[in-house]
C-alpha cells in the first residue's frame, strides 16, 4: 500500500525503518534553527523532501516528507490547522486559492476560487507569519489513488455515474464528512482532476528507488503530484489528465 513515504521512493515497514531512514538523512540535512529546537532539511536533485524535527534537548521528535516542484498556487493564508496530539512542530494552513478570484464579490467569507487545507513541512518555521497573508505556494499532491487519460474525451466516457467530475476540478474532500456536513478537525486531502504537463519518472538519491512526479494544471493553479510506481504501471501521458485523492503538502515560494 502506497504510503507518503513509499510516494518518493522512500517505503518503510514499520517504526524501524522510520528510525533507519531518518538516521540516513540526519548527517545529509541542513539545519533550521527555531526558538525551541530545530529542523533538519534534507533534499536531492529529484525534488524529495525530509524535514526531520528535533527539540531543544536534542531529541529527534518526528518527521515529514515533501516534494520540491515548479507548481505554484497563489494562496490566502487564513488561519493555522493543528492536527490532534501534533507535536509542536507539526501544522498546517487553512487557505484560500487564487485570492485574487474574490474581487468580483461582497461576500466577505469569500476570500478566493475555493478553500482547502494543506500541512506544511515547515508548519514552526512560518509561526511568525501574520495571517491573512496572500502568498505563493507550491503544493505537492501525494498520491493515495490515481487514474490516467489520454485525452479529455477518454475521460469523459469514463464518468458513467451519477456524479461526474469535471476534467479540471479540484475538491477539498477534508473539509468535509463522508455525509457531506462540514469537518470539525479538517484535514490536508483533496480530490483533484487536471491536465498533465509534464511526467518523467524520479530516483530518490537516499535509497535508489523510483517515483513518478507530475506536473498537473488544476482548478486554481499548478500541482505537484507524486506517485508511488505500485499505483501506476507508466507515467502519465502528458496533455492527457490525471485524477485521483491526494494529500497536500505545501511550502511558502521564495523567489
Amino acid at each position: 500500500m502506497a504510503s507518503h513515504f513509499s510516494t518518493l521512493g522512500m517505503p518503510l515497514a514499520g517504526e524501524e525503518d522510520f528510525a533507519a531512514l531518518a538516521q540516513r538523512a540526519g548527517p545529509l540535512a541542513q539545519a533550521i534553527g527555531l526558538a525551541n529546537g530545530a529542523y533538519f532539511h534534507w533534499s536531492d536533485a529529484s525534488g524529495a523532501e525530509l524535514w526531520l524535527q528535533v527539540n531543544d534537548a536534542n531529541e529527534f521528535t518526528g518527521m515529514n516528507p515533501h516534494f520540491r516542484g515548479r507548481g505554484r498556487v497563489l494562496t490566502r493564508l487564513v488561519s493555522r490547522v493543528r492536527p490532534e496530539n501534533a507535536g509542536p512542530f507539526d501544522g498546517g494552513f487553512y487557505a484560500w486559492a487564487d485570492p485574487e478570484a474574490d474581487k468580483e464579490t461582497q461576500n466577505p467569507d469569500v476570500m478566493g476560487l475555493y478553500p482547502f487545507v494543506f500541512d506544511s513541512p515547515e508548519f514552526a518555521r512560518l509561526l511568525p507569519l501574520d495571517l491573512p497573508i496572500s502568498v505563493p505556494m507550491q503544493i505537492a499532491a501525494f498520491a493515495h489513488e490515481v487514474e490516467t487519460y489520454d485525452s479529455v474525451a477518454d475521460f469523459d466516457a469514463a464518468q458513467t455515474g451519477e456524479a461526474k467530475l469535471a476534467a479540471v476540478c479540484f475538491i477539498p474532500s477534508g473539509l468535509f464528512r463522508p455525509d457531506g456536513t462540514a469537518e470539525t478537525l479538517p484535514e490536508a486531502r483533496a480530490v483533484i482532476a487536471g491536465t498533465v504537463l509534464s511526467s518523467e519518472r524520479r530516483t530518490n538519491g537516499l535509497t535508489g528507488r523510483e517515483f513518478f512526479a507530475v506536473l498537473v494544471q488544476s482548478h486554481g493553479g499548478t500541482f505537484d503530484c507524486v506517485i508511488d510506481l505500485d499505483l501506476l504501471a507508466e507515467a502519465p501521458r502528458v496533455g492527457g489528465i490525471l485524477t485521483g485523492s491526494v494529500w497536500l503538502s505545501g511550502r511558502v515560494v521564495v523567489e
